[in-house]
């Protein structure tokens, strides 16, 4: 029982780590160029055949070794492993959820720019309500799409820079109504201040 646990545990030690595209070495066409360049040399040369072909078998040596290490970091590359049509569904279902982005972004931009109305005695819930609960429901929308997986496991969308705008749009909202209802509170207030003086002076 031991030994059984001892030999799963070396293996997720030895487990390696998942690589992102940009970090997979495939730079072999500086090394593809100087062994052509070496075999295109002068063969009537007897003295630099030697050496010509000693430098070729290297520089083959040292592109087998970088075409086998390339090998293995595609290996350790995510959804390697994914059939050809889970990877399909997985490649709509990122471009439907960037689409979904993109037009909830649009839809915070547009209600990012709020205007105050010119009477300040009409209603103060003159906002763009309704835009905001379509955000809303956009959001849900974004975060309740699934990803196929080969577990079958979904997984939420989630988003830091989504959360964050739509917090800043709900603070601006607020702020809005706040001003609006400030502005009414003042215009009561100078109103009551010019009938008590109207009072007194008719006195």
């Amino acid at each position: 029982m031991e030994n059984v646990m001892d030999s799963e545990e070396s293996k997720t030690s030895i487990a390696p780590s998942q690589l992102s595209a940009e970090e997979v070495d495939v730079e072999i066409l500086p090394l593809i160029y100087e062994i052509i360049r070496s075999i295109e040399r002068d063969p009537h040369d007897a003295t630099q055949k030697p050496r010509d072909s000693q430098d070729t078998a290297q520089k083959i040596l040292e592109l087998q070794k970088k075409l086998d290490q390339a090998r293995e970091q595609v290996k350790r590359l995510p959804g390697v492993d994914l059939s050809r049509e889970e990877q399909l569904k997985r490649l709509e279902f990122l471009r439907t959820q960037l689409r979904l982005k993109r037009e909830l972004l649009l839809k915070y931009r547009t209600t990012c720019t709020f205007e105050i109305p010119s009477n300040s005695t009409g209603n103060s819930n003159s906002f763009s309500s309704p835009s905001l609960s379509t955000s809303t429901q956009q959001q849900q929308q974004i975060n309740s799409s699934t990803l196929p997986t080969s577990n079958s496991q979904p997984i939420l969308a989630d988003s830091w820079i989504m959360r964050k705008t739509a917090r800043k749009v709900v603070e601006a909202y607020h702020k809005g109504r706040r001003a609006i209802e400030g502005d009414e509170k003042l215009k009561k207030g100078f109103e009551k201040i010019s009938e008590e003086l109207k009072k007194r002076r008719g006195f």
